[in-house]
This record gives C-alpha cells, sequence and structure tokens, in this order.
C-alpha cells in the first residue's frame, strides 16, 4: 500500500475526470463514456487497456483517456507504452498537468531522473497558475494536487542525482507550502523505505538458510555453518538458523559449539512459546554432551 502513495494518487486524481462533462454528448461520445465508466469500475489492467483503447477508438480526441490508458500500461511493466500514452495526451493538451506528473512517475522508475524533473518543473509552471485559463481547463480535478507534492517529488529526483542543493531548496519549499503534508509523506516514505529493508533481509536471510540446506543435504558441513551463520548475522532472532547450525557442528565432533547453537535455538523458541521445539533442543544438548551446563539453564 504505501509503496503505491504516488501511484494512487495519481490514479486517482486522474480517474475521477469526466471526460465529457458540461458537454451535449454525441451517440458515439456517449459509448466511448460508458467504456471509460467500465475501465474505471475494475482493477484488472489488462480489461482496462482494452475499455479505454475502445474509448479512443470512438473518440480519439479523449486527453485523460490516454493517460488513464498509460498508467494501466505502466501497472504491467510496459513503461514505454505509458509515456506514448502520456506525451499523447500532452500532444493534445499541452497544459494538461496530470500527464506532466504521471509520465515523470514512469520516467523516475526509469531512472531518466532529468526527464522526470523536466516533466515535474513543468506541471509546477502549470499548478502555479491554476487559478487562470488553467483551471478552466483543467476543472477542479488539478486544483486537487498539491504544490508541494510536486515540489517534494522534484526534491526526491534531484537527490538521486545528487544535487543536494536544488534537493533542499524544494524540500523547504515543499514544507513551507504544506508542512502537516509533508511530514506525513516523509514518515511515509520512511516507512516504505524500512519496510523494503526487510523484505530484502528476509529474502536474504531466507537464500543463505536454503543454501545451508542443500549443502547439509549434500553433507557439505562446512559450507552449511558458514551460511547457517550469514543467515543469523542478519536476524540474530531466528531459532532455525541455529538449531541447523548446531546439527552441523555435531556431526563434525564440534559438540561444545553445536551445544551453544542448541541452547541458543531452545531459548529462542521458549521466548516464542514453543516449548515442544525447546525441548527437543534439550534432547539435543543431551545427546552432543550429556555433562554440558546449559543443559540445565536451558
Amino acid at each position: 500500500m504505501i509503496k503505491k502513495v504516488l501511484v494512487t494518487t495519481i490514479v486517482s486524481l486522474i480517474f475521477c475526470v469526466n471526460i465529457y462533462a458540461g458537454e451535449t454528448l454525441t451517440a458515439q461520445q456517449k459509448e466511448a463514456q460508458e467504456w471509460v465508466e467500465k475501465a474505471e469500475s475494475i482493477d484488472t489492467p489488462e480489461l482496462k487497456i482494452e475499455y479505454y483503447t475502445r474509448a479512443i477508438e470512438l473518440n480519439p480526441e479523449c486527453v485523460n483517456v490516454y493517460v488513464n490508458r498509460g498508467l494501466a500500461y505502466d501497472m504491467l511493466g510496459q513503461h514505454q507504452k505509458a509515456i506514448d500514452d502520456c506525451t499523447k495526451t500532452i500532444q493534445l493538451n499541452p497544459k494538461y498537468l496530470l500527464a506532466y506528473l504521471a509520465r515523470s512517475f514512469v520516467y523516475n522508475k526509469l531512472g531518466e531522473y532529468q526527464k522526470a524533473i523536466d516533466d515535474l518543473t513543468k506541471a509546477i509552471k502549470l499548478r502555479s497558475g491554476i487559478k487562470t485559463e488553467v483551471a478552466i481547463e483543467l476543472g477542479e480535478v488539478a486544483s486537487r494536487i498539491k504544490p508541494a507534492l510536486l515540489y517534494y517529488r522534484r526534491g526526491q529526483i534531484y537527490e538521486k542525482l545528487n544535487e543536494h542543493k536544488k534537493a533542499k531548496n524544494d524540500f523547504e519549499t515543499a514544507k513551507k507550502l504544506d508542512p502537516k503534508w509533508v511530514k506525513k509523506i516523509k514518515e511515509s516514505d520512511d516507512l516504505k523505505e524500512s519496510v523494503k529493508k526487510t523484505i530484502d533481509e528476509i529474502k536474504e536471510l531466507l537464500k543463505y538458510c536454503d543454501q545451508g540446506d542443500s549443502c547439509f543435504a549434500l553433507k557439505q558441513y562446512g559450507e552449511a555453518i558458514n551460511y547457517y551463520t550469514k543467515a543469523i548475522e542478519i536476524a540474530p532472532g531466528y531459532a532455525v538458523a541455529y538449531y541447523n547450525r548446531g546439527l552441523a557442528y555435531e556431526i563434525q565432533g564440534f559438540l561444545t559449539t553445536a551445544c551453544d547453537d542448541f541452547y541458543q535455538a531452545g531459548i529462542l523458541y521458549l521466548q516464542q512459546n514453543n516449548r515442544t521445539q525447546a525441548l527437543e533442543c534439550i534432547d539435543l544438548m543431551k545427546e552432543a554432551d550429556p555433562s554440558s551446563p546449559l543443559i540445565k539453564k536451558l
């Protein structure tokens, strides 16, 4: 959910536009609008693309439908098609702020940071004139885009380019414009980064454990110990890694070290209220070294 904070913001803003608001619709335009409404009522990107395409075929001048379809393409990882659709929207209406914002998001994902900055700069310029003729063309929807968001996102991309002074200026501008929103989005970004780091660590942990298990099965106990040790370095509270490393140490004849690992695994299992596994660790310690003082401690 958080990863997609910016995507959700863009999509919710764009999808809510009525492309024919205030107009008397022809039969063909009504049919196009029906396809747009169908697309907006579903979550499947493939169907969204199909329905938006039908709307475009009926009315190729539907400005916002291209950018909507572009976002659906982006969901499928078809980034160039997403860019092409946003660009088509801009060709039809160079003042369509939402298209610049959406395209900047895709450019950022592709690592084309300068292009993303250029689009955000254009969006900032358009947003600053929102009370003039731009507001008439875009309706109320563009006014819902916070200027602080545009500056903040541009600042983030400047950071990626190591243009720290420009980034700082944008962050400060965003904070002046909307301090509460900046605080909220910063916390969201920090949490997103924390979650990403946690997920990466879990993947790494499981990778080392799997490699350890594979080496253990092949009786490559020294290698297995190395992998389990790496897993423990990532997650010192992971009982399974201690348990398996203890088994490998025991087979290699390092009985005292094996008992140390069984003891640590047992402690962790008790903390998890898993008494069955903790008792099994005690049994393993008794088998490895019946005189180990750790048996009574556990």
